[in-house]
Parts: C-alpha cells; structure tokens; sequence
C-alpha cells in the first residue's frame, strides 16, 4: 500500500457513531497482486472493520473515475498513511468551524470591552487630581492581563489571524508578566506608559478584524 485516505461522513459532522461506516481510498503500487477475486483487498477491509469495531469500506483509486466519488473525496478526505502525511492536523469539520469562529469573536468583543475600561480610567486620570494612584493601577492592570489572556485565547485558535493585529499580540508577554508578580514588584509607571499608547490601537486592530470575521 502506497497510501491510506479517510473520506464521507466520518470526516463531517453527519458521521453517527452508532449507524455509520467509515470509508477509506487505498492506493496501490503498481503492478500489486491483488490475489484470487481481489482477496488481499478483501482481507484488507475486514480487517479494518474489526480494528474499528465498525463497519469499514474500502475502495481503489480506480472507484474515483466515477463523478460521484471525485467530489465526495476532494470535499472530505484526509491522509492517514503513511504517518508523514497524518501528521498534519485535519481540517475542522463545519460545526468545529463555526465553534472556534465563535470563540474567537468572544474573545476579541472581550478585549473590546476591557480596552473601554482602561480608556475611561485613563480618562478619569487625566481630568481628576483626587483619584487614587494605587487603585487606578490595579484597574488598569487587571484589564491588561485580561486583554492578553483573551489575545492568547485567538491565537490558541488562529494565530495567524493574531499576528494581523501587533499591538494585541504584544500584550500576551506582559499579561503573563502582570499575572505572575506581586503588585510591589511591578513597574507600573511602565504599565501605564504601555497602556497609553497600545490600547487605542489594539481597539482600532481588532475592530477592524471583527468587521472582516
């Protein structure tokens, strides 16, 4: 055997696990002996079928002559041998798809919000001389670890999509930071000088990528 491909319902979200088999394409050297009556073959798919404990069919490259089986596969098959070709990770079925999609958005609204947060203490900074430095650090702070938790969270599921948006992505590092020192430990006059100049940016970065999502 050159190479073993998954295909159909197993590899979508309409895969039933108490009704469905699992489809396979197998392709063979050429010039494979196939035995009497393509016995090999058969051997092949039984085998399968009591690995899986499920029903197992396999068919040849040759099946994919057919117009049906052309565009069943090139929608849904994935290689599982050899193992060079497995290693890869398999695309996401559709719901999987639409999940992640949806955690993402959550995430990046999250960041939105906490962006507001630290946006209006600096705000409240800047026009009030009453205002206590101690609480308004902490603020900002807490908001900023949250903003990076939440960066680290899009790109868990698209880092790609998070190196489009720089600033954000500068913001796991001190997150991390902020989030594993004592508060007498912190420089928070850099903190805020980081704040300052990175959360408009980071509101207008990920705007920007919701308004394309």
């Amino acid at each position: 055997m050159e190479k073993l491909e998954i295909f159909g319902s197993a590899m979508t979200d309409a895969f039933d696990p108490e009704r469905s088999d699992v489809d396979f394409i197998v392709h063979y050297p050429e010039g494979y002996k196939f035995g009497d009556f393509g016995s090999r073959l058969f051997e092949f798919e039984n085998k399968l079928t009591e690995t899986l404990g499920r029903k197992a069919e396999v068919i040849m490259t040759s099946a994919l002559k057919s117009a049906y089986f052309r565009e069943e596969s090139s929608r849904t098959q994935w290689p599982i041998y050899p193992e060079s070709l497995s290693r890869v990770t398999p695309p996401p079925s559709p719901r999987q798809s639409r999940d992640i999609q949806l955690r993402i958005t959550r995430n990046l609204v999250d960041i939105q919000v906490h962006c507001r947060f630290i946006l209006e203490d600096i705000d409240i900074r800047s026009r009030s001389e009453l205002s206590q430095p101690d609480t308004m650090n902490l603020v900002v702070e807490h908001n900023l670890m949250r903003i990076g938790q939440r960066a680290r969270g899009v790109q868990r599921h698209n880092p790609t999509l998070l190196s489009e948006m720089p600033s954000l992505q500068q913001m796991i590092p001190l997150s991390e930071e902020i989030a594993s020192r004592l508060s007498s430990e912190l420089n928070h006059d850099h903190i805020l000088r980081v704040a300052k100049s990175n959360v408009s940016v980071i509101q207008r970065e990920v705007e920007a990528t919701l308004a394309r999502l």
